[in-house]
């Protein structure tokens, strides 16, 4: 191996190395956060990505059934080992730039680099941290300062030795190729189904003649393709909707108007789960008077009975009661 082999690294280019520009910064957390997203999303549909910075997103924790999954976790483990030991994430690695502690030049190890993650959260405040590297001498964050660490324009630790030109050009390569798929994936391709379950009369037991009601309930899902891979996406329920309409005369249209809907399931093993909802001065397009209740989860089926009320200014005014046997096949909805 002769010298154009290896990355030079004597001590005084360790001291005249250049700090990191703000932009390119921002540009190596992009990255990161892009590559995370897609990693998360394609592992864990519907989660939300982790937020490793926090205040430059709205992220939460990822929420997908069964909570954070070992996947996820591990991807983040990973950015931080691979910071830790070698003084950059894909990110980074893919701009040339490494995090290096200030007095020697070489990476941090895992727990400061841990550390410095967490300390963002000073950095978050009015977000001071974060543009303190654009008037900052040594272009530091809060972070930065505590963990003491810099931000350095290099392909590897300066203190470094011996790091092949071979191994450099070969992670420099998978840092961009990985960079280039969390951005590519970071734009899905959507689609999406529906079908109505139920849609029939709620037999009006009382209320102004001519008045009529209907039982209404759609079932929707939503898919998500990144990089090729598709991922159905979990959905909310849709409610339960009652539509009233008012006969003639009914004068509905000069109260205050409140629908309260009943919704009472039992499964095949028995147990019931009701569930109530109110709702004031809901007018659909045609003119009807709307009620909703919240269905409790996706396998809520069984025999249902939905009760509904129709209240002006407090006083009852019309009722109407329906029963349905619902079954998953009524809330299939297939595939694109």
């Amino acid at each position: 191996m002769t010298v154009a082999d290896v990355v030079p690294d004597p001590e005084v280019e360790r001291a005249s190395t250049p700090r990191a520009p703000w932009s390119m910064r921002v540009l190596a957390v992009v990255l990161d956060a892009a590559l995370l997203a897609t990693f998360t999303c394609l592992v864990a549909p519907g989660a939300t990505p982790p937020d490793l910075w926090p205040g430059l997103s709205s992220s939460s924790p990822p929420d997908a059934a069964g909570g954070t999954t070992v996947a996820v976790v591990a991807a983040v483990a990973a950015l931080l080992l691979l910071q830790g030991w070698t003084g950059a994430s894909p990110g980074k690695r893919a701009l040339g730039v490494v995090v290096v502690d200030t007095a020697t030049g070489r990476p941090v190890g895992f727990w400061r680099t841990l550390l410095r993650q967490v300390l963002h959260l000073l950095d978050a405040i009015l977000l001071l941290g974060y543009l303190r590297p654009l008037w900052h001498p040594e272009r530091r964050t809060f972070a930065d300062s505590i963990v003491r660490t810099d931000v350095v324009v290099a392909s590897w630790p300066p203190a470094w030795r011996r790091v092949p030109v071979s191994v450099h050009r070969g992670a420099r390569t998978v840092a961009v190729a990985l960079c280039v798929l969390g951005v590519v994936g970071s734009f899905p391709m959507s689609s999406g189904g529906a079908a109505t379950a139920v849609d029939q009369p709620c037999v009006v037991l009382s209320g102004p003649p001519g008045t009529t009601a209907r039982v209404r309930l759609d079932a929707y899902r939503s898919w998500e393709s990144r990089l090729g891979v598709r991922r159905e996406v979990p959905l909310e329920p849709a409610p339960w909707t009652v539509s009233w309409e008012p006969g003639a005369g009914a004068g509905w249209d000069v109260g205050d108007v409140l629908v309260r809907t009943t919704v009472t399931t039992t499964d095949a093993s028995g147990a019931t789960d009701v569930r109530r909802g109110t709702t004031p001065n809901s007018v659909g397009d045609t003119g009807q008077h709307l009620g909703e209740v919240a269905r409790g989860s996706t396998s809520s089926t069984g025999d249902v009975t939905i009760d509904s009320t129709v209240l002006v200014d407090g006083d009852t005014v019309a009722t109407c009661s329906a029963s349905v046997r619902l079954s998953p096949a009524d809330l299939h909805v297939p595939g694109p």
